[in-house]
């Protein structure tokens, strides 16, 4: 799916939405849109009324009892809301396989015409209105997350008049002329149409994001995790949100009820003890029957020494964890990390990965390239990857970027930033910790966001990271890979690649199709970095290929081991018993 920046026009507004559903502690909601706390209210009534498992199949004649006259209207009205400057035709066009009408429709005296609209996958039949110049509100998809959420088209009444609309909720929209070949959906820009009445000509399509079918989802939308949130400090992750050398990160859950928490650390050798009150986030996934609210905490363990090993436990109230231990970085020529592709919070993943820390016990960090679970806004699947991955979690840094998982449909991955703190040291304000860059040793890791972030939009500040790197090794880490058999991602080629020539990156590590794929080492003639794709999880696809001099395996679970020495870097990739698929190595000379 060709990638744009989304969060221009769907990812801040939903953001705010979704931080009040069900992601994150809010102080205000967004004023165009009473939906989120209209929702929730009705959710934790549910709870109250101890009636989760009737919405296992519930329908939405069902459903509309549990809401008041004043929650109906908001559901009715708040969804999608934009202003025009004179009367106007409203085409709501909706998938003709979704179970049930959403009830407004009919209500709001929508009349359904007998003409479709189409593109490859879907059939959305026409409901048609007449609005006069003024507001125009609309109403939710639906209560069952159908995917293929309704789109609209506008066209004035009189052709002859300008039409203007102005957005109102979300607060940016796209307003294109209707055609063949139009968007649909910001999250697959493939998908476009293939046909549509005559009479739409002279209309404008308003797109949309399929994300948006989860913001009043009912129907068999409770879910239950495996991990509830105790009282005592668990799933532990280290990043890095400064320099390795003289810092790092550690975050950890505790249930609600857990009122603060400390970190007690020292150097090793040394009986000084130093102590840092941790900072509280409180997560919200209502959705989550056993365990909707639970709290996360996060130190900045700062001002350390380079190449020092330092001790520290978890202090929540009366309770202490074990002592853990790390080791800063020496900032020496000599390291080893590994990384994973997609993940998609696979237990086996964590079963084996005991095994590849056997084989190779020096791994400093570790590295993911996105896809970390199948749906990032769900919390139980977060629950699902850090118990199966705790002994990596537990005991060595975690650097990632994001993949289409991990945001899920174009909503914004606010999840994943509630989990995992990097650096602030990306291209826009809005996405921080997302795209970002640091240094371990003698190497510069440019970590990507392909998936929020348009490639475009952050040619500039790739180029100037780049530019301004001293380090002998270059690496890129994103989710989409450019180069293999089934790649579309031409945008990635034309604006970065040119910029990785340039700058002399080393390698690029991918993920996003579940088998293992390389490009031909370097050669002293070209400047062309290795791209290296693999996958953490299942294998899927088939008719895997590689052209000469590539490698191509069709196999899953997969690890893959690098170990810097100096000027040359050693690649190693291996299967789930440990069998070597690939190595290769690079040799850089100044």
């Amino acid at each position: 799916m060709k990638n744009k920046a989304l969060y221009q026009y769907f990812f801040i507004p939903l953001l705010t939405w979704w931080c009040l559903f069900v992601l994150m502690s809010c102080s205000s909601q967004p004023k165009e849109s009473r939906i989120p706390a209209v929702m929730e209210q009705t959710i934790r009534q549910i709870y109250q009324r101890q009636e989760v498992d009737l919405f296992k199949d519930i329908s939405q004649e069902e459903i509309l009892p549990y809401f008041n006259a004043d929650g109906l209207r908001v559901l009715a009205n708040d969804y999608w809301g934009f202003e025009v400057n004179s009367d106007v035709e409203v085409f709501v066009c909706r998938d003709v396989q979704q179970k049930e009408v959403p009830f407004w429709l009919v209500q709001d005296d929508f009349h359904k015409t007998t003409d479709t609209v189409r593109n490859e996958n879907v059939n959305y039949e026409v409901w048609r209105k007449v609005f006069q110049k003024g507001k125009v509100q609309l109403g939710i998809n639906g209560f069952d997350r159908h995917r293929y959420v309704y789109f609209v088209v506008v066209k004035a009444l009189d052709n002859k008049k300008s039409l203007q609309i102005t957005p109102i909720w979300p607060k940016e929209q796209d307003v294109n002329p209707v055609k063949i070949g139009s968007v649909i959906y910001h999250d697959w820009e493939e998908l476009t149409l293939t046909a549509l009445p005559d009479y739409f000509e002279g209309g404008y399509i308003l797109p949309t994001i399929r994300g948006r079918s989860r913001e009043a989802h009912l129907i068999g939308a409770f879910r239950h995790t495996d991990y509830p949130a105790t009282s005592q400090p668990d799933q532990l992750i280290r990043t890095w949100t400064g320099d390795p050398k003289t810092s790092l990160d550690i975050s950890w859950r505790t249930g609600i009820e857990v009122a603060s928490c400390s970190v007690a650390y020292w150097q090793q050798g040394l009986q000084d003890t130093m102590t840092v009150q941790a900072n509280e986030m409180v997560i919200h996934d209502v959705l989550l029957a056993n365990d909707p609210d639970i709290k996360r905490f996060q130190v900045s363990l700062t001002s350390l020494k380079a190449g020092t090993t330092y001790g520290f436990r978890i202090l929540s109230g009366v309770t202490e964890s074990p002592a853990y231990t790390f080791t800063t970085d020496s900032g020496d020529d000599n390291f080893e990390f590994g990384w994973f592709g997609d993940i998609h919070n696979d237990g086996r993943w964590g079963h084996l990965f005991p095994r590849w820390k056997q084989m190779f016990p020096n791994a400093k960090f570790y590295l993911q390239v996105g896809d970390l679970v199948n749906t990032g806004l769900y919390r139980d699947h977060w629950d699902q990857l850090l118990h199966a991955g705790r002994l990596l979690f537990d005991h060595s840094p975690f650097m990632a970027v994001p993949g289409n998982h991990d945001s899920q449909e174009g909503l914004f991955p606010a999840m994943y930033l509630n989990y995992l703190k990097y650096p602030h040291n990306g291209p826009h304000k809005e996405t921080k910790g997302l795209s970002y860059h640091f240094v371990y040793g003698n190497t510069l890791f440019l970590m990507l966001d392909a998936v929020t972030i348009s490639v475009e939009d952050q040619k500039q500040w790739v180029e100037y990271v780049l530019k301004a790197s001293v380090e002998r090794f270059k690496i890129a880490v994103f989710h989409f890979p450019p180069h293999t058999s089934e790649s579309t991602y031409t945008d990635i080629i034309q604006v970065w690649e040119p910029l990785f020539r340039k700058y002399k990156v080393d390698l690029v590590l991918n993920g996003h199709f579940h088998y293992y794929h390389r490009t031909a080492p370097k050669s002293t003639s070209s400047d062309s970095p290795v791209y290296v794709m693999s996958v953490g999880t299942k294998k899927k696809g088939e008719n895997v290929k590689a052209k000469t001099g590539e490698v191509a395996v069709h196999q899953g679970y997969l690890y893959q081991h690098v170990k810097i020495n100096g000027e040359t870097l050693y690649f190693t990739s291996v299967d789930s018993l440990g069998t070597k698929i690939d190595e290769f190595e690079l040799i850089k000379i100044d």
